[in-house]
Formats: structure tokens, sequence, C-alpha cells
């Protein structure tokens, strides 16, 4: 009988004498096991990928050749194979490894999960960008890259959205078009929107910064609420005496509002025509010492001041005929 084969016996017999239930077979198995395991080693990938499929099957994914865990993952499974590593000893290495100590708990369970469940989740994600974003033009190798990061990570509909918006300009390198749907975005057009609700000069940079998450020029990452909050103060610095509305919540707009009413009736103007918040019609907002004008005092304004037009409109023409009626019958002219 050749040693090998001595020594296997051996370890069988003092199995058996120490108690196992196992058949000699089962336990001439364990014995073969316990000798290739000896044998583990990184540099053997295609033998230490078997045998973690064998042994550890529910981290064979970490030694998937189409991605990168690193070497240390590597080694820590030849360990957990060489040794013989219960499941809370494995973790706890795996947790001290780069791909642990770099990689969000997401896009670990992603990695984990079987490939069709993988290639599903993609799926979703990159249906949802193509329903919100196809305006921004991307080709199928860019979108297939975005929906893998979504979903690999878990994004949530804001990071989608910076992520997407930062393709569109990243893609302009080579496309002012991706830029200039970018800049015409829904999401764009919102901020715009927004703007003009405080009379505030909103430039390309922060309107890039708020959709993409990264800092504009001047080093500061803007968000709609950050960029809200620039526009309030910037109000409050030029109007003061509407601190108060504006801490309320109340745009220029919206405080502009009542005026915008009188003024189109007075002036018999589209309401849509009027911008209350530029030329003559600022005057309705007032100043620190008097605050805002009354509606009469509003009213008499429009009237009164021919920067408004107000001597232009039908209504003033008959009230100029009926005021020139008026004096010629007071010097018998007319009866």
């Amino acid at each position: 009988m050749a040693a090998q084969d001595k020594n296997k016996k051996a370890w069988i017999d003092a199995q058996i004498k120490a108690g196992s239930t196992k058949t000699r077979a089962q336990l001439g198995s364990d014995y073969d096991d316990l000798q290739s395991r000896k044998t583990t080693s990184v540099a053997n990938v295609e033998d230490l990928r078997a045998k973690v499929v064998k042994f550890f099957p529910a981290y064979a994914y970490l030694l998937d050749p189409k991605s990168a865990f690193g070497q240390d993952v590597a080694q820590t499974l030849a360990n957990a194979v060489k040794f013989d590593y219960q499941a809370p000893r494995l973790e706890g290495e795996l947790r001290g490894t780069t791909y642990y100590k770099t990689v969000e708990a997401s896009a670990r369970q992603f990695d984990a999960m079987m490939p069709q469940d993988q290639a599903r989740k993609v799926d979703v994600a990159k249906r949802t960008l193509l329903q919100k974003y196809g305006n921004l033009g991307f080709d199928d190798a860019t979108l297939n890259d975005l929906a893998l990061t979504v979903a690999r990570k878990d994004l949530d509909q804001n990071a989608a959205s910076q992520l997407a918006f930062s393709a569109s300009f990243r893609k302009s390198t080579g496309a002012k078009a991706a830029v200039a749907a970018a800049m015409q975005s829904p999401e764009a057009a919102s901020l715009k929107t927004l703007a003009r609700s405080y009379s505030y000069n909103l430039t390309d940079d922060e309107v890039k910064s708020v959709l993409t998450g990264q800092p504009t020029r001047s080093g500061v990452v803007m968000t709609q609420d950050s960029l809200t909050a620039k526009m309030k103060s910037y109000v409050k610095g030029m109007l003061p005496h509407l601190s108060n509305q504006i801490d309320a919540g109340l745009t220029l707009e919206d405080i502009g509002g009542g005026y915008k009413k009188y003024a189109a009736d007075t002036l018999e103007l589209d309401p849509n025509s009027i911008d209350m918040l530029n030329g003559p019609f600022l005057k309705a907002f007032g100043n620190a010492e008097k605050g805002q004008m009354s509606l009469g005092d509003w009213i008499t304004t429009l009237k009164s001041d021919p920067t408004f037009g107000y001597q232009h409109t039908k209504q003033a023409n008959r009230d100029a005929s009926t005021f020139a009626l008026s004096i010629a019958k007071m010097f018998g002219k007319v009866k």
C-alpha cells in the first residue's frame, strides 16, 4: 500500500475512533478535500475558483473573471479554502479588503446577485433613464453605462438625475448639442422660472452645478435649495423692506401679482406681457422708507406717470373726450 493510501486509511480510522458517524467513503472524500485545500494558491486562479465554488459557493462571484475585486480578496478566499475558515471569519477578513472598504453596500449587494437578476435591474434603470432623460440624446453605450451605475449603486432619483446630466456635459466635448439639450431640459427650465420669480440673473454655471452636483467655477456646489436661498438673499439685499414676506416663502412674482392685475386692467394690457420685476413696474414694490405702494397709489401712478403709457389707452381717450365736452359745456360752446 502506498504511503499516501496509508495516511488516508490512518486518518479515516482516527476519525471513526473519535466517534465520527460518517461512512468510510464519506470520510475518504473529506480527506481528499483536506489534501486538495492544502495546495490552494492565488497563483492558480482557475483552481482557486473551482474550490471556492465547491467550498464557499456564496462568495464565488468575487472571483468573476469579468470583474476586478482586488488581489486581497482573492488571497482572503484562498486562505479561507486552505485553512477551512468558518463563515464569520471569512466575512470578517473580507471586510478588511479594499473592495469592502471602498464599495458601497448597495453595490456589493448588486455584485452578489445572479447575472439574470442584475440584468433585470439594469434594464429597469435603463427604461427609467430613457423615459426621464431621453431628450439628452445618449447613445446606447452611454445609456447602458449609466443604467449599470444607477442599478449597481441603487441611486435615488436626484442622484440618477445628476449622473445623467453630468454625462451630458461630459459629452459636450464633441457635441455642443448635448449641452444645449441639458440647458433646455425641463429641470433647467424649472430653475430659470424660479430665477425669474426672484428677478435673479441666473448663470449657466449655476444651472450646470445644480443639474450635475458638480462645483461652479468658484468652487461652490449648488443645489436647488442653496440656489433658492441665494436668490432670496439677493432680493432682500435689493428690497430689504420685503424681507419678512420673502422669509415667509413669497417670491417677488407672488408679491407683485396683485399689482400686475391692476396694471393690466388699467393699461389695457395682456397680463402676460407685463414684467413686474423690470422697468417702471418695479415702482410698485416701493422702498424701505415708504414700503410698498397701496393699490390706490399704484393705480394713480399708473395713470399719472407717462412711462406706463396710460395716455394711449382707450379709457384715457374716452376720459379726455368727456373732459373736453365738459369744458365746452362750461363755456357754452355746446348745449
